[in-house]
């Protein structure tokens, strides 16, 4: 994630920023990627393949037109068995319809916004965190 291009980085930070703006999310950095959680499950996942970002989320892909998301049902894979769902987010509309997906999630679980998306660097913060060890 550190080596990231500027462009990944931003698309980071607003995917995270957006899932954090909800009620009970809670956010673990893995090697593989962040996996979000509302308590007791797993919803979403945002995922660096190559230089590409992934989002792994826990909606049923065939809801969805496949013209418009170009996602995968990814359910087949134990990884992914809690989110099936996974699209490409790599430009501004990319994250426009990342935010489109994530508000559906939530509305679909019931969580609520708990406040206003805000900016923070979170790329910034792991560095910090890192060099701090």
């Amino acid at each position: 994630m550190l080596g990231a291009s500027v462009e990944n980085k931003a698309i980071y930070n607003a995917l995270k920023n957006n899932l954090l703006s909800y009620k009970g999310i809670k956010s673990r950095v893995v090697n593989g990627g962040d996996y979000f959680r509302r308590p007791g499950k797993q919803i979403v996942k945002i995922i660096f393949i190559g230089k590409t970002i992934r989002l792994a989320l826990a909606l049923n892909p065939d809801d969805y037109d496949y013209n418009v998301y170009h996602q995968k049902n990814r359910g087949a894979m134990k990884k992914y068995s809690d989110t099936p769902m996974f699209v490409k987010v790599q430009s501004l509309l990319g994250v426009r319809r990342a935010f489109k997906l994530i508000a559906d999630l939530m509305e679909k679980e019931g969580v609520k916004m708990a406040k206003k998306p805000q900016y923070d660097d979170h790329l910034y913060n792991l560095t910090y965190y890192n060099n701090e060890e």
